[in-house]
């Protein structure tokens, strides 16, 4: 970081120095390459095919993907539904096939001087639980929460994280 004294804490959503090479070559199948669907409908369809296993508790749980399609497309003027997000993120990911993944370490330890919190789904694919251990070795006084029967990533609304988030929020100065 640049600027360190212009960030106050961070919390990571189940990412951190250590990225699984299994974990980013399931995110580049999907990430950057959405084209627009028809309707709200497809777009929850879309969220279950693509992040079902990541969510495996709400497989059948209609509202919930309603709920995430809400929180992760828009509208267009034309009526088309697609992605909310830049999807030039894509360009940043290497392809662990071909790119050895970076060393991360530097980056996390640039802000591990500021307080932290990580949350972790229990069946992450891109984020291990020797992943969070090793940030607990760089940063020995690292908040963790772990959510169950959630992969890459929680959606920040279940109880053990919002939860976690709003203590370490009001911690945080």
């Amino acid at each position: 970081i640049i600027f360190p004294t212009l960030v106050a804490g961070a919390v990571l959503n189940d990412i951190g120095p250590k990225i699984e090479k299994e974990g980013l070559s399931y995110l580049l199948t999907y990430v950057g390459r959405g084209q627009p669907l028809p309707s709200w409908d497809a777009a929850a369809q879309k969220l279950r095919d693509v992040l079902g296993g990541a969510h495996p508790g709400k497989a059948d749980d209609s509202v919930f993907w309603d709920a995430f399609a809400h929180r992760t497309y828009r509208q267009r003027d034309d009526g088309q539904i697609e992605a909310d997000y830049d999807s030039s993120i894509a360009l940043t990911m290497i392809d662990p096939e071909t790119t050895p993944i970076p060393d991360l370490c530097p980056l996390f330890q640039a802000i591990a001087t500021k307080p932290m919190l990580c949350v972790h789904g229990a069946l992450s694919n891109l984020l291990s639980i020797e992943g969070v251990a090793l940030m607990r070795g760089l940063k020995p006084d690292l908040h963790t929460v772990e959510v169950e029967n959630v992969g890459h990533a929680p959606c920040l609304d279940e109880p053990e994280a919002w939860d976690a988030v709003l203590d370490f929020l009001a911690q945080v100065e």
